[in-house]
């Protein structure tokens, strides 16, 4: 785990000092994708170790595996940078910003305000696990999309508004029920 945190601590910083795609930028390119894969591997032991199997634990899960998906596409800019296109570089930030870190909140949000406290109906734990598959494959529609060049990166837009409704209905929904507005 160490190794984990301390790649995961300097590898933004080397990126960030050598942006451009020097020597520096692929030292840190290569520490953040063991960061990453490291936590994705790390995670995935202690979810598999849990008794409980809940829907943020399972959203945390998919969540990392964004991550990965996001350092291996990551990778690929400091190894082979002429043979990325343009388009990869948004698919990357999508899967960064929009998988690993937006679907761990929720994940996590859902470990704070458990949807199946929601006493109104069709708001439970089926409508959050539909807000994190909507999410989820909308943001890796639209990532696939961005890389192969394809008209399909709508429907993954989409599909990603219909998680973030979805989301949002059931955090509302809790919220208003239990006072925590």
């Amino acid at each position: 785990m160490v190794v984990v945190l301390v790649t995961g601590a300097t590898g933004p910083a080397l990126i960030a000092v050598d942006f451009y795609g020097g020597s520096v930028f692929q030292v840190g390119a290569v520490f953040q994708t063991v960061a990453l894969v490291g936590f994705a591997a790390a995670y995935g032991d202690m979810y598999r170790r849990s008794d409980r199997s809940r829907v943020g634990g399972r959203t945390v899960l998919v969540a990392v595996l964004f991550g990965v998906l996001a350092a291996l596409l990551g990778i690929s800019f400091a190894a082979l940078p002429e043979a990325v296109p343009g388009s990869a570089f948004e698919a990357h930030y999508r899967l960064a910003v929009g998988g690993f870190l937006g679907l761990t909140i929720v994940g996590v949000t859902y470990f704070f305000y458990p949807p199946g406290i929601a006493s109104r109906r069709y708001v439970d734990d089926r409508t959050a696990g539909a807000a994190v598959v909507a999410l989820g494959t909308g943001l890796l529609l639209e990532a696939v999309a961005l890389l192969a060049a394809a008209p399909t990166v709508v429907v993954g837009r989409v599909l990603s508004v219909i998680g973030a409704v979805l989301y949002a209905t059931v955090l509302g929904t809790i919220f208003s029920e239990r006072g925590f507005s």
